[in-house]
C-alpha cells in the first residue's frame, strides 16, 4: 500500500493531524488537543472505529505519533467499544492500550518508589532532629552543671567580690547571676577604688538593658 494515500480514514485522519502540526496531548492545558478533535467529531465513529479495525498495524506503527493520536481518539469515542474484551478491540487499540499500561505502572512505579524516598529522607530528618535534641539537652545539662558550680563559688565571695566578678566577665551577661543591682549602694561603689571603678564602666557601657544602663549611670556619678 502507498504510505502516502489510504483510503482508510482512520490513516487519513492521523497524517492530516501530522500535516496539521496539531497538538497530541490528551490532557494538553493549553489547547485541550481541541483541532484534533474537533476533526474526529466530523467523521461517523462507527465508520471511524470499522476503520481502526481495518488498518493494517505495520503500516499504522510507522505513523508519526500514532499512539497519541490513537490515543485521543479513543478516549473520545470509547463509548462505542462498551462490552467488548480487550481482546475484541482494534489491534492498533489493544497495542496502544497496553502502552498506556505499561506508562502507568512505571508511573505507578515511580510514584512509589518517590514516597519511599520521602518516607526514607523524613526517618532520616527525625533521626536527625532526635540527635540534636539529645545534643541540645546534653549541652543545656553541662551548662547548668557548670553555673551551679560557679554560682556556688560565687555565693561565697564578699559583695564587693561578686561585683568585680560580674564586671570582668565578658562571656555572661549580668543576670547570669544571682545579683540584684539595685541592691548595691552608692557608699559599696564609692568603696571601690578607681581602677575597679573603671572596670565596671566599661562593662556597663556596652550593656542596652534598662536596668544596666541604670546601673552604669550610677557608677558615672561616684
Amino acid at each position: 500500500m502507498n504510505d502516502n494515500v489510504s483510503d482508510n480514514i482512520y490513516i487519513q485522519l492521523i497524517k492530516k493531524a501530522k500535516s496539521e502540526k496539531w497538538c497530541t496531548k490528551i490532557f494538553c492545558t493549553t489547547c485541550g488537543c481541541m483541532d484534533f478533535r474537533k476533526e474526529i467529531k466530523k467523521l461517523d465513529p462507527e465508520a471511524l472505529i470499522k476503520a481502526m479495525y481495518e488498518a493494517n498495524p505495520t503500516e499504522v506503527y510507522k505513523l508519526y505519533n500514532w499512539l497519541d493520536y490513537s490515543m485521543v481518539i479513543y478516549h473520545d469515542i470509547n463509548f462505542l467499544y462498551l462490552g467488548k474484551t480487550r481482546n475484541e478491540l482494534p489491534e492498533v487499540v489493544q497495542e496502544m492500550l497496553r502502552v498506556e499500561d505499561a506508562w502507568r505502572k512505571k508511573k505507578n512505579e515511580r510514584y512509589i518508589a518517590n514516597q519511599k524516598a520521602e518516607q526514607l529522607r523524613e526517618e532520616r530528618a527525625a533521626v536527625r532532629r532526635a540527635e540534636n535534641k539529645a545534643q541540645h539537652l546534653k549541652r543545656h545539662q553541662i551548662f547548668s552543671q557548670k553555673r551551679e558550680s560557679i554560682i556556688k563559688e560565687f555565693m561565697k565571695k564578699t559583695l564587693e567580690e561578686q561585683i568585680l566578678i560580674v564586671a570582668c566577665d565578658e562571656e555572661q551577661l549580668p543576670d547570669y547571676y544571682p545579683f540584684d543591682l539595685k541592691t548595691i549602694s552608692t557608699e559599696t561603689l564609692a568603696n571601690l577604688d578607681k581602677e575597679q571603678l573603671e572596670t565596671l564602666k566599661k562593662r556597663f557601657s556596652k550593656l542596652k538593658k534598662q536596668e544596666w544602663k541604670q546601673f552604669y549611670r550610677r557608677v558615672l556619678n561616684v
